[in-house]
């Protein structure tokens, strides 16, 4: 099963993401001030494989209710990371 409920129970400031995202927020406002145009990437880490969710976020849908999503037809795997730089000898 890739979805798993976490055996944590902690506040949304305990994981990376969060803290990602508090900081893009206060850069976005003060941003929005300034008159020149801007760029902002932000980059999430979660969710991966296996989703581990936190127990308060589990139990707010019943499970029965979320429909299940097939892979689509003829789905490729990647075969290398997009990251890996390969050379020939």
């Amino acid at each position: 099963m890739l979805w798993q409920p976490g055996n944590r129970d902690v506040p949304n400031e305990a994981y990376l993401d969060h803290e990602s995202a508090s900081l893009a927020i206060n850069e976005l406002r003060a941003l929005a001030k300034k008159p020149e145009p801007f760029f902002l990437a932000l980059v999430f880490f979660k969710p991966h494989t296996p989703y581990k969710i936190p127990k308060r976020y589990w139990n707010l849908d019943r499970r029965e209710d979320i429909p299940v999503i097939e892979p689509a037809a003829g789905q490729r795997t990647c075969r290398t990371s997009p990251f890996t730089r390969t050379t020939k000898s």
